[in-house]
């Protein structure tokens, strides 16, 4: 994978300084590759199978996780158990460039403020036994990316720490994430998350993810203009691009994307299985043929579908007749 726009500095890190607006917002603004008609298309058929899973499964459990000292209403799991549970967990963190609440009840035909659009990843793997845990966390510009990552690190220690009540085994955390949360689900795996052994994350799963949010610092970003803008500092660079940070554990680490993406997203993903790799993880990188940054992370509502079964295999669980 080759692109004249990847320049490295001596320090191994990529310099973003030299990215244009027109290049950052062609490469990391989704609407601009599919059409923004066919996005939210694609975004209104995750809505309607997270209803579909609300529909067959029931509303989840919604547990808070902030404590008494919490200033954020949006620290909640969402727990879908099936009645087949094995154990076996999976913690999803959706996306939306860190700035898309979980609960989108202002902008979707979505009333019940319980409702969520990345409730979907039950459809596929309930059937095999394994609780979805989905996190709501707080978002930019009103949280600070720190703000972010410290919720996201509470939320785990939360479903450790209460493992028995969950019925879930939490010597067995499995994390997925997808686009902006994919950046947040590796990231987890290099930080200390108070209380939780390190080796009780045994996978992660990156789907379509951002793992070095330098782009995000460039002034030209999209994302730190208009309505929404969002601001992703030098010091967030550093601490939070799990690139170039090193999993505290020995786990199976896997970085997808959509063969259909821009460069940029599979650079990204790429660039850190490679740098994962290079610091002795067990990390990969792996494009999936005919599907896109939305598409790839949609199959999650399918029992039998390729990023289920590679998921289920991530997490050393058989799959279910």
């Amino acid at each position: 994978m080759a692109n004249t726009e990847v320049v490295y500095g001596t320090d191994g890190r990529r310099d973003w300084s030299i990215l244009t607006a027109k290049y950052l917002l062609e490469q990391y603004q989704q609407g601009e590759t599919l059409g923004y008609e066919e996005e939210m298309r694609l975004i209104g058929e995750f809505i309607a199978k997270s209803k579909d899973a609300r529909n067959i499964y029931g509303k989840p459990a919604i547990i808070p996780y902030g404590g008494l000292e919490s200033k954020s209403k949006s620290e909640n799991l969402r727990v879908f158990k099936p009645e087949n549970a094995n154990g076996q967990v999976a913690i999803v963190i959706g996306g939306g460039y860190w700035r898309v609440p979980s609960i989108l009840k202002d902008e979707t035909n979505i009333e019940d403020e319980g409702d969520a659009w990345n409730d979907f990843p039950a459809l596929g793997l309930l059937p095999h036994g394994v609780t979805v845990i989905n996190i709501d966390y707080p978002v930019l510009p009103e949280a600070r990316m720190a703000d972010t990552v410290a919720s996201l690190q509470k939320a785990i220690s939360h479903i450790y720490t209460h493992a028995g009540e969950l019925g879930i085994d939490k010597d067995k955390l499995n994390l997925i994430g997808h686009s902006a949360g994919g950046q947040l689900a590796a990231l987890m795996v290099t930080l200390d998350i108070e209380g939780v052994p390190a080796e009780a994350i045994k996978s992660v799963t990156s789907v379509s993810g951002v793992p070095d949010i330098g782009f995000a610092a460039n002034p030209n970003c999209h994302l730190r203009q208009g309505k929404g803008a969002i601001t992703i500092t030098e010091s967030d660079t550093e601490n939070s691009s799990a690139t170039y940070r090193t999993p505290k554990t020995e786990g199976k680490y896997a970085f997808l994307t959509g063969a259909e993406e821009p460069f940029e997203f599979q650079w990204q993903s790429q660039r850190a299985a490679e740098q994962w790799a290079s610091r002795g993880a067990d990390s990969h990188y792996e494009p999936v043929e005919q599907t896109n940054h939305y598409t790839l992370f949609g199959q999650l509502a399918d029992s039998t579908s390729f990023l289920t079964r590679y998921v289920l295999e991530q997490m050393g669980v058989p799959m279910q007749a």
